[in-house]
């Protein structure tokens, strides 16, 4: 499959689809419409993947380590892409480990450790604890390095 390919395939998949635009952001990713998704690198998959899912006029969105794949140069323009083009009205669930760069995209933090919920809160409210979402969150799991 080529990106041109996997357009297609959502524009019929999906009926909240914008081909039009799925097909700019390609360009602008400067992604190549021909080339065969396998042969891309893994940060070339990943946006692809992050225009195809950005490109549907969904509720709410769940992006799993979205910037796992990129280059730290790159991860500013992602988060700005990521955060210009949800549609309105929805949410945006966000898996990372990455929190120093996205911590400012945060509304709420929710931290999950051994199927519990550890943390359910504001960001705002952490902050005005004096301390960082990357702090909270070495704290909350810092057991999880400990060796019994």
């Amino acid at each position: 499959m080529r990106p041109v390919d996997a357009v297609n395939y959502f524009a019929d998949f999906y009926q909240d689809f914008d081909k039009a635009k799925a097909v700019s952001m390609i360009n602008s990713f400067h992604l190549p419409m021909k080339q065969k998704i396998k042969s891309m690198s893994k940060g070339m998959q990943e946006k692809l993947q992050l225009v195809l899912v950005m490109c549907r006029k969904a509720r709410l969105y769940l992006l799993d380590e979205p910037l796992g794949g990129v280059d730290p140069a790159a991860r500013a323009f992602i988060l700005d892409f990521i955060m210009k083009n949800y549609a309105e009205n929805a949410s945006i669930i966000l898996s990372t480990h990455l929190i120093n760069d996205l911590e400012r995209i945060f509304d709420r933090a929710l931290m999950i450790g051994n199927g519990k919920v550890l943390v359910n809160t504001a960001v705002e409210e952490i902050h005005a604890t004096g301390k960082t979402l990357e702090e909270t969150f070495k704290e909350v799991f810092a057991y999880a390095w400990e060796i019994n």
